[in-house]
């Protein structure tokens, strides 16, 4: 879908995200950015296709390399209805399983798989 792409593309969010990310860069923080997936059944039945919803990825993919920050952005559960705990993108037991594993491993300084 054209809009949603066109409307992703110039939210004014990007400005204040690339803002946060430039301020922990400068403050030479290592900090790991997570990224809970799109809704990607709940916006497939509102018309936002996979390939309009991957550009959302694609644009934390690429301020994150920017800045040289660690992303894991758990785009492959969206449509894994498992992994939410509603329709509002807040993480079930198995999201909050994967996220907590996640954390645990940065934590610990520990290689994660890719996600």
């Amino acid at each position: 879908m054209a809009l949603a792409r066109e409307t992703l593309k110039e939210a004014d969010e990007w400005d204040d995200f690339e803002l946060l990310l430039r301020t922990l860069c400068e403050m030479e923080a290592k900090p790991l950015l997570l990224s809970m997936p799109l809704h990607g059944v709940d916006l497939e039945t509102t018309g936002v296709s996979a390939n309009a919803r991957s550009a959302y990825g694609q644009r934390l993919k690429e301020l994150a390399g920017k800045y040289q920050i660690d992303l894991v952005y758990f785009q492959q559960y969206e449509n894994d209805q498992t992994f939410f705990a509603d329709n509002l993108d807040h993480p079930g037991e198995r999201g909050w399983v994967i996220l907590n594993k996640v954390l645990d491993d940065f934590y610990h300084e520990r290689q994660r798989n890719p996600q």
